[in-house]
């Protein structure tokens, strides 16, 4: 008979989220994991196979909590064109220089993504809901005749999923909320 789960299996992806999303995939150490969410190495394994299971688990936390939170309270909010924009700019304009850590997905996706079909699956899956999500609000917008009709939606809902992407990556090795608002700005000039 196998042994009870004695923890909140969401407080430790929460936990283990933070240090995967901080230090990377390749860099965390399960002492990393340990000391994050209070298991020994045993737990981890019991509960989740590996390292890999915990980090393919907590990208699907990351997706669901983090992705699907913003998608839901700042880009299904308001008009469409301002939440688009809203998007962008709540990734970086409230927050200190030292948390701008960029998106997790695009993170891990330039980290082990293309080595790790497992990872790339996921990463993939979670950058396709915040682009279905843009493509959404633009056709709203077309059909409000806020965007034009020459625009199409489903070409610059790939574009601004590209571009936010971007803003992750910049903010993470840059820190630098001027270059973020070029990216910002250059992302919302292609709507207008």
């Amino acid at each position: 008979m196998g042994r009870h789960q004695e923890f909140d299996a969401q407080d430790v992806l929460e936990r283990a989220m933070w240090i995967f999303w901080d230090k990377g995939y390749r860099a965390t150490s399960l002492v990393d994991l340990e000391a994050a969410t209070g298991l020994q190495t045993g737990s981890i394994y019991n509960a989740f196979g590996s390292k890999k299971g915990l980090f393919l688990a907590v990208i699907d936390y990351y997706i669901e909590r983090v992705v699907g939170l913003r998608v839901e309270t700042v880009l299904q909010a308001g008009k469409p064109l301002e939440a688009i924009e809203a998007f962008f700019r709540t990734a970086y304009v409230e927050l200190p220089k030292d948390q701008l850590m960029g998106c997790m997905l695009t993170n891990s996706a330039t980290e082990i993504g293309s080595v790790d079909a497992q990872v790339q699956e996921r990463v993939a899956a979670g950058i396709a809901r915040i682009e279905s999500a843009f493509r959404d609000r633009l056709l709203e917008a077309q059909a409000a005749g806020d965007l034009g009709t020459d625009k199409d939606p489903a070409i610059l809902a790939v574009h601004l999923a590209s571009c936010y992407q971007g803003l992750g990556v910049t903010g993470r090795l840059t820190r630098d909320k001027t270059r973020l608002e070029i990216i910002s700005d250059a992302a919302m000039s292609c709507l207008r």
